[in-house]
């Protein structure tokens, strides 16, 4: 199959004619969603969500694992297939929201309820730090509100496979007003955002695989990327933790949850400030997600990156 070449933010991308399709698909689904009313929307993720945990069962052992490394036996099964269906219904929703290209600016502030705690983030509104949250809520909604906000954010991500899906998330996430940072070569442009006074905004609670901390959450040892931690203690900056939350409200609007700052001790040793501050932020978002089970993205294999076993261990 001949390939298809285009450039793509000063980069060259290569398309194949399934790159296309799935394009041409992502274009007719964002048409659609767009001329649907809140209510509608919020109809049709929650089918959606029920089919794909009840009858498609994608990723459901998955979750359910999860769940039950989560939470034990402190809830019941009932609890924990509740919490299941909603946490689908969420995704898809959020997935929704994301495609649906009008919720940007205030529209993406409308559609939070409360935004709690702040005042914690406003002082850094002209200074810099190190922003951090979490597949909680809608993330994505959760950028375009902060930025809407007057917050001068820029995201490190990952580039998606299909690079034209990946164009067209690109050209949104600016519309929505906040920067771009690849993760890959991601060192010189994280430094450069903060010494311009912006704010590097890092999703922490991916698997990090060997090249993170191992640190508790949610009662086990679970791979965490030390970059946040990282930048903040080599910087000079602090980091800001924000947390978006679904409200099972009838719009299923949202809430955003901002923590105190975490400083780092410049004369600690490096290596243990790194990690203590990397313990902080992931007991925060484990209080967050013992709260609000349902908004967390439990399809990630959060645990898949086992520590090794120590020497003379069974």
């Amino acid at each position: 199959m001949k390939e298809i070449m285009r450039k793509d933010r000063g980069r060259k991308s290569v398309g194949t004619l399934r790159h296309w399709l799935e394009y041409a698909g992502w274009l007719a689904m964002a048409m659609v969603l767009r001329w649907l009313p809140r209510r509608a929307l919020v109809l049709l993720a929650d089918a959606l969500g029920w089919l794909l945990y009840r009858v498609a069962r994608v990723r459901r052992s998955v979750v359910e694992e999860n769940l039950r490394r989560a939470f034990g036996t402190t809830k019941s099964r009932r609890e924990l297939d509740r919490i299941a269906l909603r946490a689908y219904q969420n995704a898809v929703l959020t997935f929704c929201e994301f495609v649906r290209p009008d919720y940007v600016g205030q529209t993406a502030v409308a559609l939070y309820s409360d935004v709690i705690g702040l005042d914690h983030a406003l002082p850094f509104i002209k200074k810099p730090a190190v922003f951090l949250t979490a597949h909680m809520g809608n993330w994505e909604l959760q950028g375009a509100a902060i930025s809407a906000m007057g917050f001068q954010v820029d995201a490190v991500l990952k580039p998606l496979h299909n690079p034209f899906i990946d164009g067209w998330v690109a050209r949104r996430r600016q519309q929505a007003g906040f920067g771009l940072i690849p993760t890959t070569g991601s060192l010189k442009r994280i430094v450069s955002s903060v010494r311009r006074g912006r704010h590097p905004v890092f999703l922490a609670d991916q698997d990090a695989r060997r090249s993170g901390l191992f640190v508790d959450f949610l009662g086990s040892p679970a791979s965490t990327a030390a970059g946040p931690a990282f930048f903040a203690l080599k910087l000079g900056v602090p980091i800001v933790a924000g947390f978006s939350v679904r409200n099972w409200d009838r719009l299923r609007t949202l809430r955003l949850l901002v923590f105190p700052p975490l400083h780092a001790d410049p004369d600690a040793p490096f290596e243990e400030e790194v990690e203590r501050l990397t313990k902080a932020h992931v007991q925060l978002l484990e209080q967050v997600v013992r709260e609000h089970p349902e908004s967390y993205f439990w399809l990630h294999r959060r645990w898949k990156t086992r520590p090794k076993a120590k020497a003379g261990s069974l």
